[in-house]
């Protein structure tokens, strides 16, 4: 044999061993709404923080949530005002004028139903995405790998004018 195909063979083997490496650290969160899409890639365990306006008591709602291929995994919720549609039991605390309650619950995806007056807002990496953009219902949605994440850049990119799959105008 000579070298050649052997180098060939060593290059195919250590692309695909970083390829599934990298699947276990990476999660492409997606969202998507009527308006569009978009694909973030996150190491599989960074947070991200959804805010807004609560709809009963009217003040800042912040939820921090930590990122996995499986779901998203509500860490805490914070807030500035305390009453009716608010928990009232759990691991509460007070911090730097926030009420923060503590949990950790798991959701394999987020539909969310956007409205003017919620002003939803997602934190992810230090940058800040208006939800509203997307349309009036949402869905926030994590996978795992980075198949996701190149499948929707590649869908972004080469499907923006015209989606070739439906025959419908983007």
């Amino acid at each position: 044999m000579s070298i050649k195909p052997l180098i060939v063979l060593l290059a195919v083997v250590v692309t695909f061993t970083a390829f599934v490496f990298a699947q276990n650290i990476y999660t492409t969160l997606i969202i998507e709404g009527k308006n569009g899409m978009n694909a973030f890639l996150l190491r599989s365990g960074d947070s991200i923080e959804l805010s807004f306006i609560h709809s009963v008591e009217l003040s800042r709602w912040v939820e921090i949530y930590e990122v996995r291929p499986n779901g998203l995994i509500l860490k805490k919720a914070m807030t500035k005002s305390f009453g009716w549609g608010l928990p009232y039991s759990g691991n509460f605390s007070f911090e730097d004028d926030w009420m923060v309650f503590r949990m950790n619950r798991t959701f394999k995806k987020l539909e969310i139903s956007i409205s003017d007056l919620n002003d939803y807002t997602l934190k992810i990496e230090g940058k800040i995405i208006k939800l509203d953009s997307f349309g009036d219902f949402i869905t926030l949605k994590p996978e795992g790998g980075l198949m996701p994440w190149i499948y929707q850049k590649l869908r972004k990119s080469f499907f923006m004018k015209e989606n070739f799959l439906d025959g419908k105008q983007s």
